[in-house]
């Protein structure tokens, strides 16, 4: 409160000055004293503004107490939170520079002199999710407001927009990770790929290869609390080096802790030595604010040299008793250019019962007859009545059915252009067809783990007439080797 009233005496006073003094309305000595004496009160409101901005540097012996400390709020705050879902809305903004830009003009087959320099491509999306903290369980959809936009920088130009938009539903447990794209295709007529019909289709990967999409197509709001996995361990873990050896030092880089009071914030400023996997030499400064319950709200990620490589910043809101980011902004540089991602809260419920579900493959919203393939167990399965089925179960589903039968009746007529047969089963199995004509109207084939023999009309009786001089050659061969041995036997 002081420091705004200071800046709102200071600020009247500048403006008194101006219309007063410069227009020379000053015409009594008593006036003129009047003004010197608040032109001496104004020095001290700014005295005192620039006061209220102090700075401290922590002294060695204060510097774990202080990371202990910042820690244990940290971890007290994120440790209240049991279950939260809400939306997001997202912008995703890649500028891409040098081979990166050249890469995607020469993909989409973009003109080079429109898209000469930087390429700036713009995506814009809503993400709802939902979590379990205690069981570890995340559900993330994301879905485009708009197709991603591509934007010559130098020109101010769309030079590119998607056709369509991207959706995408995940599920994270530590059992699997579940994915699944509606507005995406598997599987390619004619191809024995073991993946059924195409169409839509689910995946289910290990929980392991979730973790590289954390900051693509999956939005875990638990990574949103700080910039590592768990920000309060790494202080926790720096406070008990730094109590042992007494200082923590790579590249010439020591911690360092400052304490900086703005009006009635105090904030924390962290300088974090350490290495890279490559085993170069980064610098993190984190600040933390006690506005925010002791939460960062800055951190930069710097080489060695100081060049800038990661930077996120945040603001926080109280809800109940935890505080929780509403606005998150990242920026990762490269060589290739810079990937910016700007999340906002639009909805939020924390600590409610959530219907289990969703984080179930009823989460992923399948519809009778798409697909899931398992690449845990190696599998194929396809839904029927909300569960999944072995693919090699399916053949009772109407549209699957009416393509058998047709296939027969194609078989039959001999007007088939195709015959799909199981491979490795008793030669008396039924033999499973699909028209070429219904593959290009409908997209549709069966694929499984099958063989496929391109046969046509003049194909058959090439085959028959082949197949008659193979069993008369054999019919010969078996009749001459009978009177060969007659012969022999008469002769002894």
């Amino acid at each position: 409160m002081k420091l705004l009233i200071s800046r709102y005496v200071v600020r009247w006073l500048n403006e008194f000055y101006c219309v007063v003094y410069r227009r020379r309305r000053l015409e009594s000595v008593g006036a003129r004293i009047a003004m010197i004496i608040l032109i001496a009160l104004g020095a001290m409101c700014r005295n005192s503004v620039a006061e209220s901005r102090t700075h401290q540097e922590i002294q060695e012996r204060d510097i774990p107490a202080i990371l202990e400390m910042l820690s244990l709020q940290l971890r007290t705050n994120a440790e209240k939170l049991r279950t939260w879902k809400g939306t997001w809305h997202v912008e995703d903004i890649h500028r891409d520079t040098g081979e990166s830009a050249a890469k995607i003009v020469e993909t989409l087959g973009l003109n080079q002199a429109a898209a000469k320099g930087l390429l700036e491509r713009t995506s814009l999306c809503d993400v709802e999710f939902a979590i379990d903290v205690r069981e570890n369980l995340l559900y993330s959809a994301i879905k485009s407001r708009r197709p991603t936009r591509i934007k010559a920088k130098e020109s101010g130009k769309v030079i590119f927009e998607e056709q369509n938009t991207f959706h995408q539903r995940s599920i994270v447990t530590p059992e699997h990770y579940l994915h699944f794209q509606p507005n995406i295709f598997v599987g390619e007529s004619r191809v024995s790929n073991g993946l059924g019909p195409t169409g839509p289709a689910a995946f289910r990967d290990p929980t392991d290869k979730s973790r590289r999409q954390q900051w693509g197509m999956i939005v875990d709001p638990r990574n949103l609390f700080s910039y590592s996995d768990s920000l309060w361990e790494d202080l926790s873990r720096a406070a008990r080096y730094y109590r042992e050896h007494g200082s923590l030092e790579a590249g010439g880089v020591n911690l360092r802790v400052t304490r900086l009071e703005e009006g009635s914030d105090v904030k924390y400023v962290l300088t974090l030595p350490g290495s890279s996997g490559g085993g170069g030499i980064i610098v993190k400064e984190v600040t933390l604010s006690r506005k925010a319950g002791y939460n960062p709200i800055n951190v930069s990620v710097k080489t060695g040299a100081g060049l800038l490589k990661h930077n996120m910043t945040w603001e926080w809101q109280k809800h109940g008793d935890i505080y929780l980011p509403v606005e998150v902004r990242r920026v990762r540089s490269s060589e290739s250019g810079t990937f910016e991602r700007h999340l906002t809260m639009t909805e939020t419920e924390i600590n409610i019962p959530i219907d289990s579900e969703i984080f179930t493959y009823k989460g992923l919203d399948l519809k009778d007859g798409e697909r899931l393939i398992d690449n845990i167990e190696h599998a194929v399965y396809v839904m029927r009545n909300g569960n999944k089925v072995p693919l090699s179960e399916t053949s009772s589903f109407p549209q699957i059915q009416r393509e058998l039968d047709l296939s027969v009746e194609k078989m039959v007529s001999g007007e088939s252009d195709v015959i799909v047969s199981p491979e490795g089963e008793d030669d008396n199995a039924a033999i499973q067809k699909i028209p070429v004509s219904m593959e290009k109207s409908q997209g549709v084939t069966i694929e499984g783990k099958l063989g496929l023999v391109p046969v046509g009309g003049r194909g058959l009786l090439l085959m028959a007439t082949i197949f008659g001089v193979i069993g008369v050659a054999v019919i010969v061969f078996v009749l001459t080797r009978r009177k060969i041995l007659h012969i022999k036997r008469f002769s002894t």
